[in-house]
């Protein structure tokens, strides 16, 4: 949903109604409570110049209930209710920015500021949207105690009132000034501040250990972190700084204006117009007073600056979904028809692919060969719909990409070469392709036998259920092994393999291919790979370079082809395996 000020409030009432309730009543009843405070100030003082030693201890009994103990009473309770709310809309809001980024295209988080954007507008709580709806009732309360307080004074009260209106008009201009130099600010620094935190990310992760050791470079990334850092605290010292500067001016400027007023009071009592108590009052009223303008302008200015935050959520909210819902029905065998595509990355100028086109029957096993660079995993991406061509289209069963892709998607088995290893247990790095079938222990076991993980699970302490953090306890070609089970326990109508066999010994890439081939029988697949021996049988063999298809054909059509790419590429490899 789109986020607006009105939408917020209604929203934060809808969410718990009976809380809301009671902070509008602890902020409307703590309203009164200054004015209690003032007009018990002023009796006490009166007493005290009267002597009157028994009267003076109700009206202390009434100031420190007004002052000290309703106020902290009812500001608990209001944080304790308003803590509520804001978990509430937090977990609405930040739940519908959570669940849009993961809607959108991958293309939107493909450069730092659209993952800023998705962070910030994930924020919600601290200075995020699910703050507009407390900026509003605390405004509206601070403004109610200022004017009673007003009233509360009569004709004392003009010279105050004047002094404030001009006080609180100085105090926005240079609060508001300073807090849109801090959004600007902190946002130029999140791009750093994301480069420091992957640096030292790098420092504590086990995946980059063993390489960082062997290049003995622990004290470079250290040191470069340190520097990024340094950088980082230095630029945000200097701007605190600059804009403390710009605060003591303001608190400068009303100690000066409170003088102002003190003096003109003791003038008054000098003359004989007020008393000495009454002008006591109207000084303690006064930094009262001030104390309020200075919390109003504050709400009021983080009131106008969650447009900022508002804006940040709805532009992610405006963000195009990555498909549209659709009933197209993609389980049966796929037919793909692929028509003169042209892809480049953002901030690029070069065309990844140019003008591929090419058709895949139902059914067909199809390999995707190519020199590296050639445009192969570009391609299976844009096949998949996690990205989208600048120009041409992807057709499945003669159905636009885009109008299917929810459907597509859920018919889709992948292995890719860089599968992800899951920090979580062994057995949820298997069922999380398909999790709503995850209690199938008959399921698991049949798994676990294809893919050749029967040894390894053995040797694991807690089997299954052992946390694989960061990697843990397996090697490379045993965790291509979890990520084969992975697309097993997934098995759809529809296969993607990405280099599948990059991590594995010859003789376990000669069954894979055989139990590959056997489980997507009837299923179309799409095969990427570096090693040409499965092309001999395959339905089909793609040959790119520099981007475009440069030949298609059956491994015996191609492999006679005289000077053909395809030819040198396997005539090439032979010679190596014949090495």
């Amino acid at each position: 949903m789109r986020a607006s000020y009105k939408k917020i409030t209604f929203l934060a009432i809808k969410q718990a109604p009976i809380q809301a309730i009671i902070v509008f009543l602890c902020l409307l009843i703590s309203s009164v409570l200054p004015v209690i405070e003032l007009g018990t100030f002023n009796l006490i003082i009166a007493s005290v110049m009267e002597r009157g030693i028994k009267i003076q201890a109700i009206y202390i009994l009434l100031y420190f209930l007004a002052s000290v103990l309703l106020p902290n009473l009812f500001y608990f309770l209001y944080s304790y209710f308003a803590t509520d709310i804001k978990g509430r809309l937090d977990l609405v809001l930040a739940g519908d920015a959570l669940y849009k980024s993961t809607r959108i295209s991958t293309t939107h988080i493909e450069t730092g500021e659209g993952v800023n954007n998705a962070y910030r507008a994930s924020q919600t709580q601290e200075n995020g949207v699910a703050q507009v709806f407390f900026r509003l009732v605390e405004l509206v309360s601070v403004c109610a105690q200022f004017i009673l307080l007003m009233f509360s004074l009569g004709v004392a009260g003009i010279m105050p009132s004047i002094s404030g209106v001009l006080l609180s008009f100085v105090m926005y201009r240079v609060k508001h000034g300073i807090s849109e130099e801090s959004a600007q600010f902190y946002w130029a620094m999140e791009e750093d501040n994301r480069y420091a935190d992957c640096i030292y990310n790098m420092l504590n992760n086990r995946n980059y250990a063993g390489e960082i050791r062997l290049f003995n470079t622990y004290d470079w990334i250290f040191n470069n972190y340190r520097t990024r850092k340094k950088q980082n605290n230095i630029k945000e010292y200097n701007y605190i700084k600059g804009a403390q500067r710009k605060g003591n001016r303001i608190e400068w400027l009303k100690i000066g204006i409170l003088a102002a007023n003190t003096v003109v009071y003791c003038a008054l009592v000098y003359g004989g117009v007020l008393s000495a108590g009454k002008a006591v009052t109207c000084i303690y009223a006064t930094t009262k007073i001030y104390a309020m303008i200075a919390q109003m302008v504050e709400n009021y200015d983080q009131f106008t600056m969650q447009k900022i935050m508002i804006d940040e959520y709805n532009k992610l909210q405006e963000k195009e979904d990555e498909y549209i819902e659709d009933a197209v029905n993609t389980e049966s065998p796929l037919a793909i028809s692929v028509n003169d595509l042209y892809y480049r990355y953002i901030n690029s100028s070069h065309n990844v692919l140019n003008g591929v086109s090419f058709c895949v029957k139902a059914g067909e096993k199809v390999v995707l060969v190519g020199e590296n660079g050639s445009g192969k995993t570009t391609l299976i991406r844009l096949l998949l719909g996690f990205d989208v061509a600048q120009h041409g289209e992807i057709l499945y069963n003669s159905v636009p990409v885009k109008k299917c892709l929810k459907s597509l998607r859920s018919n889709t088995t992948i292995m890719g070469q860089n599968y992800f290893q899951y920090d979580l247990p062994l057995r949820d790095n298997i069922v999380i392709g398909d999790t709503e079938n995850s209690a199938d222990e008959k399921k698991m076991e049949d798994v676990i036998s294809w893919a050749g993980l029967e040894q390894v699970v053995r040797h694991l302490e807690k089997q299954l259920d052992t946390e694989m953090i960061q990697g843990n306890q397996l090697s490379g070609g045993e965790w291509q092994r979890v990520a084969l089970a992975r697309m097993k326990y997934r098995e759809r109508g529809f296969v993607v393999l990405d280099e599948p066999n990059s991590a594995v010994d010859a003789e376990y890439e000669i069954n894979l291919y055989r139990k590959i081939f056997n489980m997507a029988r009837g299923k179309t697949m799409i095969i990427v790979s570096h090693r040409l021996p499965i092309c001999q049988i395959a339905d089909k063999i793609i040959v790119m370079k520099n981007g475009e298809v440069a030949e298609v054909g059956t491994h015996s059509e191609l492999i006679h082809k005289e000077n053909g790419i395809y030819r040198l590429l396997f005539e090439s490899q032979a010679k190596l395996y014949a090495t």
